[in-house]
């Protein structure tokens, strides 16, 4: 069954292409059953922008739906005197209980962000009663001062208990009792009206992305990460920590870049984003902060241990958008990480385990240390070529074991500790010993 999901953008003609890179990048990252609609709140947007945006249903089949502002329903909007960045479209939000009477439930995303992940999950959260679910700002000052104080490029909206509780017109009745006191603009507002009202979710759902020093999370697989510095990806030298996935996803829309276009807002623009940065902040090192962040990044991820892993010795950092290769010591060979988290491989000890890049695994198999899964040399196999393993589905293979060559083990088989399997096993198994020998099969 489809999973219905509605989106939520708004923008004039100056960031529909911003508001396009947003979209693509849900398009490509989203679930096959994934039914998306997208509703575009219209501040402006011309006949071409619109053209190109809806060009982008050729990645994915969505609904695409532009929603006309009137704008004079925000001249009390108007009168707020906060920051310069914040414009009259990032009030629209506040509104949207009215502006999409028929739906229920919404998804609103800031522009200056990109989505790496099928959004089923974040749509579906369980709000309770509460009004919306956000992040926590990275601003910890304001969250001390209110616990459910999130960051508004990223809200769950939960519009039938809204227009229940009337929060569009509170939102209207606050902002006119404290017009000259708003320093953060709709956030502000939204925060204060909905206070404790707000569920407030993992943090990998909006990672507010400065530089590689200010960063709301340290994760290096965020789900949604928001471009929160005043130089975005698309001003050169912007020292955005993930400004290349911005440039990734724009290349699959009707702005993407020539190759030399390409190459001079990639890798010309590292080395300008570097001396950005150390006029900005020349004394980054000897900053605490900077050592917490590399800490965070490399060292206290244990998702990042697998990536410590190739038969080399070199390991790939990225600091500002900066590829680094430092040598490492590493303890396992292992596929690639993003193979393994798709079939949820579990590898409770990582420690000593080898497993070829050919060989193929199978979903939910839990693999302990010192495995090796590996190749019969073409020499031994006969073939003229090296042969690999293929592993079933829920198999365990217990600390020590060998599984070599291109044989089949089946689904549900459990390997025993220091076994070496060299030959077909059939589903439903147990086997142990040197060569590896079936000791249980349930048919």
């Amino acid at each position: 069954m489809a999973d219905k999901i509605n989106i939520c953008l708004a923008c004039d003609d100056n960031y529909s292409k911003y508001a396009g890179v947003v979209i693509a990048s849900i398009l490509v990252n989203a679930k096959s059953d994934d039914d998306l609609t997208f509703y575009i709140l219209d501040g402006g947007i011309s006949e071409t922008g619109k053209s190109e945006i809806l060009s982008l249903k050729s990645i994915k089949p969505c609904d695409i739906k532009f929603i006309d502002i009137n704008e004079r329903l925000f001249e009390d909007y108007k009168q707020v005197k906060s920051h310069k960045y914040i414009t009259l479209a990032s009030y629209y939000r506040l509104k949207l209980p009215s502006l999409l009477p028929d739906v229920s439930r919404v998804i609103y995303l800031d522009c200056d962000i990109v989505v790496t992940t099928s959004l089923s999950e974040l749509f579906n959260k369980n709000l309770g009663e509460k009004l919306l679910a956000g992040v926590s700002d990275i601003k910890k000052k304001m969250v001390k001062n209110n616990p459910t104080y999130v960051n508004a490029g990223m809200l769950v909206m939960d519009l039938d208990n809204m227009r229940k509780q009337n929060i569009e017109e509170k939102f209207l009745e606050w902002t006119k009792s404290h017009t000259d006191n708003i320093r953060t603009g709709d956030q502000e507002i939204i925060n204060e009206v909905c206070r404790g009202n707000i569920l407030v979710v993992e943090d990998e759902w909006n990672v507010q992305s400065s530089n590689f020093t200010n960063r709301s999370s340290y994760t290096n697989n965020p789900k949604i990460i928001h471009f929160t510095a005043k130089l975005k990806p698309w001003h050169y030298a912007s020292f955005s920590y993930h400004r290349n996935l911005y440039f990734k996803y724009l290349q699959m829309t009707p702005w993407k870049l020539s190759p030399e276009e390409l190459k001079h807002w990639t890798k010309d623009n590292q080395i300008a984003s570097l001396i950005a940065y150390l006029k900005y902040r020349p004394f980054f090192l000897l900053r605490p902060k900077f050592y917490y962040a590399l800490y965070k990044t490399y060292l206290n991820n244990f998702d990042n241990i697998f990536s410590i892993r190739r038969a080399g010795i070199n390991k790939v950092f990225k600091i500002f958008g900066i590829k680094i290769k430092l040598p490492m010591k590493t303890s396992c060979y292992l596929p690639d990480d993003k193979y393994l988290k798709e079939r949820n491989i579990d590898l409770p000890h990582p420690i000593g385990i080898v497993i070829a890049q050919k060989a193929t695994l199978g979903k939910n198999c839990v693999i302990y240390q010192n495995v090796t899964i590996g190749a019969k040399s073409r020499e031994l196999s006969g073939l003229g070529k090296s042969q690999f393993p293929t592993i079933g589905d829920n198999v365990t293979i217990y600390a020590g074991a060998c599984v070599i060559g291109g044989i089949k083990v089946g689904n549900n088989v459990v390997i025993g500790a220091n076994a070496v399997v060299v030959k077909d096993v059939p589903d439903n198994s147990i086997v142990v010993g040197n060569p590896a020998r079936i000791i249980r099969e349930n048919k």
